[in-house]
């Protein structure tokens, strides 16, 4: 359950993130500017939607009895998964851009 929860407030964080990229390369800019920029743009956004996620979700681990037995992973399993998975930090470090290689004029 809190794998699902956490992915869909990763898919929320996507479509943010997307959603502004798709915004900069429509008003001119070219596809990686666009990334680039996008991504910075609102990274710390989704960094403090993730803070807050794990804000929200720590006090469960204070519920005591069988509720508390039973709501015990969530505030272990989401804070970690969130901090991963959100992170566009995580995705720049992990999915490194590919490098293009440099073409000469008239080479050849």
């Amino acid at each position: 359950f809190g794998l699902i929860v956490v992915l869909g407030l990763l898919v929320d964080d996507a479509i943010v993130v997307a959603e502004n990229i798709t915004a900069r390369h429509e008003q001119g800019e070219t596809a990686q500017e666009a990334a680039i920029n996008g991504a910075d743009q609102v990274g710390w956004p989704v960094v403090a939607t993730v803070i807050t996620t794990i804000c929200a979700f720590l006090p469960l681990a204070l519920i005591q009895g069988q509720i508390g037995d039973f709501l015990e992973v969530l505030p272990i399993v989401v804070p970690c998964s969130s901090r991963f998975l959100s992170c566009p930090r995580t995705w720049a470090t992990a999915c490194p851009a590919p490098s293009v290689p440099e073409t000469t004029a008239g080479a050849g």
